[in-house]
């Protein structure tokens, strides 16, 4: 592995500041320790010094990433989409915390407003993320007759995908997605239904 140096650090420190996470170069927090313990092993003076200010960036460095992924994950409960520029172990931190705020969520909001009440609100802010990010009208989409929908024997309900879609829980309290627009899905009939009404999905013909 090849050693980085104090100004590949001081320059990822440099880019982190701005609002969006950045993507580092690869291997980097391996590099930094390889680096560091090649440092900290010359026991000069001055490499010494470099090391210490070196360990400050770094931890400045992931404080920093630390507080987008986390404001990320709050936002992805609600249906905007994951953010770019995550490591490997950065993406697992993000995913434990979505499941534990949308866990946490749904305990809490479903204690005061009901179950039914939350899943409708939830998989509508998704839906109507995408619109926002997509900028553009909708057209509503007819609904084919009833023996044209295609239903396994648990009460799903095939769908073609017509957009982008975030991650969003559907009214079954699971989560879903992310989805492109032409993926097929099986999905439960009431989450299938929210995304028929607002033209996000049709339904997969017999």
């Amino acid at each position: 592995m090849d050693l980085i140096s104090y100004e590949t650090i001081r320059a990822c420190h440099r880019a982190e500041k701005d609002e969006a996470l950045q993507v580092l170069p690869e291997n980097f927090f391996q590099s930094v320790r390889a680096w560091l313990a090649a440092k900290m092993a010359k026991q000069d003076t001055m490499s010494l010094l470099e090391a210490d200010n070196a360990k400050k960036l770094i931890e400045d460095l992931i404080n920093r990433r630390e507080r987008k992924i986390v404001m990320a994950a709050i936002r992805a409960v609600r249906g905007s989409p994951p953010p770019a520029g995550m490591t490997t172990a950065e993406a697992a931190f993000f995913d434990s915390i979505v499941a534990q705020l949308t866990a946490f969520r749904t305990t809490t909001i479903n204690s005061i407003i009901g179950p039914a009440a939350l899943a409708e609100s939830k998989v509508t802010a998704a839906i109507e993320s995408v619109a926002a990010m997509k900028d553009e009208t909708k057209k509503e989409q007819p609904q084919p007759p009833a023996t044209s929908v295609s239903k396994s024997q648990n009460g799903h309900i095939l769908l073609n995908i017509l957009t982008d879609l975030p991650r969003f829980i559907g009214t079954d309290m699971v989560g879903y997605g992310p989805m492109k627009a032409g993926d097929m899905i099986s999905l439960p009939a009431e989450t299938a239904k929210l995304l028929l009404d607002k033209g996000m999905a049709k339904v997969a013909l017999e």
